[in-house]
């Protein structure tokens, strides 16, 4: 009696774990849709966290992250411990589709989504510091800027990979210069340039005190912006917006000849920078080289012919050099866009 009992169970367990076998067996053949349909069967009939699991398997081997993720996120309400203890077989693999499902949500600006794709994959992978930044990404993109700011920091101070440093550190330098929030941004920018190789940190620096020299005017802050900006250069040489920040100050600093070559490179380098030709022209006009201020005047009108202040500056120009007629006609079209 008890052995009819026994093989009785085992038929029953049989028939209950059916679709389990066949979609076992169609991964296996790397047959993903069928065995989705058989894993979806069996969540129709019993509900549990390993055919959740299973079927998540099922839909990461298509490559549909976020169907994977959705039904692991299943699995987890169902039963985490489970969960959990069969993704640490094969954390890498987890994570790697919680990120990318997270990466598409994000591209779908669904960014609830992304964030908890992300903070999953954070949950799997504390150090995964790409996740990191993605996850400050996407705070940001839904309007939690102190979360994002925070994240980014966290990935400052303890990421061991420069590269995300370097771009935690980007978004939140340019955030605070943006709020003048200099101290901090200071303190970002001394972790930062540690591992500085592209100049950015050092160009950053310089920006920074130019800043606080420009609120000050206390002439130190200068002399620091002076040299982060030639550091950044002599890591970047092509970076024609440190040679536009460093005219600029010189040009505060009443220094126009260097202001003056300053310009130049930055216009050489980026020939399209129209703000660039017309404080090299200013800074010509300083200097008395008029041909020269000129020249520079007159190609910023030739990138935008529709700025007012433009036309005023090279009236002056063609005044001093003794052509009223041309002075005259270009005090007249500043008038007609709107000049005094």
């Amino acid at each position: 009696m008890k052995r009819w009992l026994i093989l009785f169970s085992l038929l029953v367990v049989g028939c209950a774990s059916e679709h389990m076998t066949g979609g076992k067996v169609y991964m296996q053949q790397q047959n993903w849709d069928k065995a989705i349909e058989q894993f979806q069967l069996e969540i129709n009939e019993n509900p549990n966290a390993d055919a959740y699991m299973w079927l998540g398997r099922a839909y990461a081997m298509k490559k549909d992250y976020l169907n994977a993720s959705d039904a692991w996120e299943h699995a987890i309400e169902l039963d985490s411990a489970y969960a959990f203890r069969d993704m640490e077989k094969d954390i890498g693999f987890y994570w790697g589709v919680y990120f990318n499902a997270g990466a598409m949500c994000f591209n779908e600006k669904e960014w609830d989504k992304a964030i908890e794709r992300f903070k999953r994959a954070i949950e799997l992978e504390p150090d995964s510091f790409s996740a990191h930044f993605y996850l400050a990404q996407a705070y940001l993109q839904g309007g939690e800027e102190t979360l994002a700011e925070s994240t980014l920091v966290e990935i400052v101070e303890h990421s061991p990979q420069t590269e995300w440093i370097a771009k935690a550190a980007e978004i939140l330098v340019n955030r605070y210069t943006k709020e003048k929030r200099w101290d901090e941004a200071l303190s970002i920018l001394k972790k930062w340039i540690a591992i500085d190789t592209s100049g950015d940190a050092h160009y950053f620096m310089g920006v920074i005190y130019a800043n606080k020299y420009n609120d000050t005017q206390d002439k130190e802050y200068a002399d620091s912006a002076i040299v982060y900006f030639e550091e950044s250069l002599k890591l970047n040489p092509n970076n024609s917006d440190t040679y536009y920040n460093l005219g600029n100050l010189y040009a505060q600093l009443k220094q126009y000849d260097k202001a003056i070559e300053e310009f130049e490179k930055a216009t050489e380098l980026n020939p399209d920078d129209e703000e660039a030709w017309y404080l090299l022209a200013v800074m010509c006009i300083q200097a008395e080289s008029y041909e020269k201020a000129l020249d520079a005047i007159s190609k910023a009108i030739e990138i935008n012919p529709n700025k007012a202040e433009y036309y005023t500056v090279r009236s002056g120009i063609y005044w001093k050099l003794g052509n009223k007629d041309a002075s005259i006609q270009d005090m007249k079209k500043a008038k007609e866009l709107g000049g005094e």
